[in-house]
């Protein structure tokens, strides 16, 4: 497909901008739904924007790196996505059986600086 001058190449959006244009152009509608609770691209959004905004005035800044270590809950799709609006480097860590071994990851971490 050929993409006219000044259009969006879809393949080069990254996902936190595809989040900003969905909220620009779409912001009613939803994004997702855990349980009852409905999400707007707008709200998650303004979640992505509000937690971004609380790491930066903690001091991460890009390049920082931090452990996700929460289940698939909309609270971690903000967190993924507010890492990404930060360029801090989100590291999720694998939850099994409600336990996650978090030494390997640490290690890893510590072994890049």
């Amino acid at each position: 497909m050929a993409w006219a001058p000044g259009q969006k190449n879809e393949m080069t959006m990254t996902s936190i901008g595809v989040l900003y244009e969905l909220a620009k152009t779409h912001p009613k509608k939803v994004a997702f739904i855990k349980d009852k609770e409905i999400w707007t691209y707008d709200r998650l959004a303004a979640e992505v924007d509000h937690l971004a905004y609380g790491l930066v005035e903690r001091g991460l800044r890009k390049g920082d790196r931090v452990a996700l270590h929460m289940a698939n809950l909309p609270e971690f799709v903000v967190a993924y996505h507010a890492c990404f609006r930060t360029g801090v480097i989100a590291a999720p860590l694998k939850i099994k059986n409600g336990r996650t071994d978090t030494a390997p990851a640490a290690a890893a971490a510590d072994a890049l600086h």
